[in-house]
């Protein structure tokens, strides 16, 4: 295994008054370059989604609360 992605509650929160984040966990190998992690980190960040704020307005939120764990 060089690297996989445990997405726990896929698509679970998509209404915009639901503030919680899916939960992305990255699994990586030591031998996975550095460069590949922060590319796929990236990725998940640039998902968003419309999410209300306490003030009342809406504002795009990343998807994801994301974890990193290295074997």
């Amino acid at each position: 295994m060089r690297a996989r992605i445990e997405w726990q509650q896929p698509g679970g929160h998509q209404d915009a008054s639901d503030r919680k984040l899916d939960q992305a966990i990255l699994h990586s190998d030591n031998g996975l370059k550095f460069g590949e992690i922060v590319a796929v980190l990236d990725a998940l960040y640039t998902t968003k989604r419309e999410m209300a704020m306490k003030e009342g307005k809406r504002k795009k939120q990343p998807v994801f609360n994301m974890t990193f764990s290295v074997r």
